[in-house]
């Protein structure tokens, strides 16, 4: 990476400017007035540090984001820095204090407008001005008003949602569909997607590497002993319900069993790659990570990696190959092939473990991958799938109250796209708390020169653009980059059955949502079972549930009317202690 931000580069522009201006202006107030649509204006900016930060490090980073701000945007930042156990609640208390103080506010004037000669009307704005130190007229930038707040840090779902119910966040689609639309081409689209809320977005989710890979395991130095590894590397071994996969185990089994564990997992981890299993308790209405009789099957591993499941609701039980997959792991347990390879000081024939793009990277360039000074062929069985910490755990917001959300939305935008701006808030200046070593072999790593200024790389903008930590490796946000391109949205993210539930004698008859990208998705409640019953399928599938016991079920079906896709979401709770209201908020697009 090419050295930015040099101290010393700065001060010598800084000083030409000083000098260059005061030969063309000779300070004279006419020359700095500037005719344009936007006047100067002051935001607040509100971030979170690790450390606390001193007031004399705080006014030194502020000034050097000024330096950036005011040129480019003619916008004056006032940086709010405070360590994450004061952070939330200050910003709440100024919001409230604002909002307190509302009704006192006066509103700015609108710009002035005026006719030019040709006809068209066009806004004018003049800056006020003052003479600064060095005797020059510059811009004057306007004080902030009293508990004024405009761009924020948002951490975690909890304060996402809360901000959003309170009316604090500010909507975003109309900028990033405009003069911010280049935040797309930087954030992932798999987590600007999953970010909306009712379809509306409210924050821009720093960009990251999405999730983790699973992988599955298998030990090259068994496999070829036994001429296993040609499946792998012919694709034909796609996931662990495999008949190869059991003709190797069964080997390892037979030969290996005094110095290997053939299945280095438990059942109930092997089980869970199976199926999806609608499990609920018929009391809370919470999902329960359990085995159930129903449930959708996994039919391949692609089918799971790709995201292209859709979470049907059956019998698994009159699924031939579920059964077969089934009694195939209950034999693997009866027979022993479960255990903990570190406990008994054994190998692993074949173990599960979650990482990053690094081990396929290792695969597709070697042809294996080294986990624990051990080789292996690694399968992969689950792609990275965007959780809520993944989305929401480091947001910015334009705050409802923000004196300019267009222009707010500007620095965001730069904070997701500049590198010298993104490293700025980062790190802090160059020459004064860090410094970039060129290493013999070309690489540049950075190294801290003190703690005064101290932030989390993750909660201050977009990772892909900033140097890597000094203990991160070097290409770690390229493998990001790949890891995020097959990255998928929990299908379920947002279905919360237990938020859904509620004690009332009274249901709609049906909410519709239009998702805008050829998808309808109608979740139906209310009716009365003998309504139900009269279309066949689902008279079936409520015989079912009655017969699985007491619950809440959800049954899904689907039509297709040529591109577009309808899917229906019926919910049967045969639970007569409950009575339950379904709505929904959200819907999350895969």
């Amino acid at each position: 990476m090419k050295k930015r931000l040099m101290c010393l580069l700065l001060g010598v522009i800084t000083v030409l400017s000083l000098i260059l201006t005061s030969c063309s202006s000779g300070g004279s107030a006419s020359n700095i007035v500037e005719t344009a649509s936007e006047s100067a204006l002051t935001l607040t900016m509100w971030v979170v540090s690790e450390e606390k930060v001193s007031d004399e490090t705080a006014a030194s980073v502020s000034k050097a984001l000024n330096s950036i701000t005011k040129s480019k945007f003619k916008i004056n930042l006032i940086m709010n820095f405070y360590t994450e156990d004061e952070y939330r609640s200050k910003l709440e208390e100024t919001i409230l204090a604002y909002e307190a103080d509302l009704k006192n506010r006066v509103e700015t004037l609108p710009p002035e407008t005026v006719e030019t000669e040709s006809g068209d009307n066009e806004t004018v704005v003049t800056d006020e001005t003052e003479t600064n130190e060095y005797g020059q007229t510059v811009i004057k930038y306007p004080e902030a008003v009293k508990n004024q707040v405009d761009i924020i840090y948002i951490s975690g779902e909890d304060m996402y949602l809360d901000f959003i119910e309170n009316g604090w966040l500010a909507s975003l689609d109309a900028q990033l569909s405009g003069a911010s639309k280049k935040i797309k081409e930087y954030v992932s689209s798999t987590l600007l997607s999953a970010a909306k809320q009712s379809g509306v977005t409210y924050a821009v989710p720093n960009n990251n590497a999405i999730g983790e890979y699973t992988y599955m395991l298998l030990n090259k130095e068994l496999m070829e002993k036994y001429s296993q590894q040609g499946y792998v590397q012919t694709g034909k071994i796609d996931g662990f319900y495999n008949e190869h996969v059991y003709s190797f185990l069964n080997l390892v089994s037979k030969f290996e069993s005094d110095t290997t564990v053939p299945i280095d997992a438990t059942y109930d981890y092997c089980l869970d790659l199976l199926a999806h299993y609608w499990s609920i308790d018929p009391d809370t209405y919470g999902m329960l990570d359990e085995f159930s009789v129903f449930g959708y099957h996994y039919k391949n591993m692609e089918e799971l990696n790709r995201g292209s499941v859709v979470l049907g609701y059956n019998s698994l039980f009159e699924d031939d190959e579920f059964c077969a997959d089934y009694i195939k792991l209950n034999q693997f347990r009866f027979d022993e092939y479960f255990g903990d390879a570190t406990q008994s000081n054994k190998k692993s024939a074949v173990k599960f473990i979650t990482g990053d793009y690094s081990i396929l990277s290792d695969f597709e360039t070697k042809g294996y991958c080294v986990y624990e000074g051990v080789e292996y062929y690694p399968v992969t069985v689950a792609y990275p799938t965007a959780s809520t910490t993944d989305i929401y755990e480091n947001m910015f917001g334009v705050c409802a109250h923000s004196k300019d959300v267009d222009r707010s939305m500007k620095i965001i935008t730069y904070l997701n796209t500049n590198a010298d701006f993104r490293n700025l808030l980062q790190y802090g200046i160059e020459g004064v708390n860090y410094k970039l070593e060129e290493e013999d072999d070309g690489k540049t790593t950075l190294v801290r020169l003190n703690e005064d200024y101290m932030m989390d790389i993750y909660s201050t903008g977009n990772v892909f653009i900033t140097y890597p930590e000094p203990e991160m490796s070097e290409d770690i946000w390229e493998k990001g980059k790949i890891q995020n391109r097959y990255s998928l949205v929990d299908p379920l993210l947002g279905l919360d059955f237990a938020g859904y539930s509620a004690t009332t004698g009274e249901a709609p008859a049906e909410v519709e949502i239009d998702s805008k990208v050829g998808y309808t998705v109608k979740y139906s409640t209310g009716y009365s079972k003998d309504v139900l019953s009269q279309n066949d399928v689902l008279k079936k599938w409520m015989n079912e549930c009655d017969k699985a016991g007491k619950g809440v079920y959800v049954l899904q079906t689907s039509e297709s009317v040529s591109i577009n896709v309808t899917y229906n979401y019926y919910v049967y709770n045969n639970n007569l202690s409950k009575n339950t209201i379904f709505t929904v908020d959200d819907l999350r697009e895969v």
